[in-house]
């Protein structure tokens, strides 16, 4: 069960990252909006939570 777990949250981690990715791009071209510096924020803390293992 534990190691299902891992793998659920590998999944969500590399999901964050991804986004986190094409967000960086955005920034790049100095296109972000007030929304997606919170998403970042969200994200960020997520990635946190699954990688402490909440």
């Amino acid at each position: 069960m534990e190691q299902n777990t891992t793998v659920n949250n590998e999944k969500e981690m590399e999901k964050i990252v991804n986004e986190l990715k094409s967000l960086k791009v955005k920034s790049d071209r100095k296109e972000l909006q007030k929304e997606d510096s919170l998403r970042i924020g969200y994200l960020f803390n997520q990635y946190q939570k699954l990688k402490n293992g909440w």
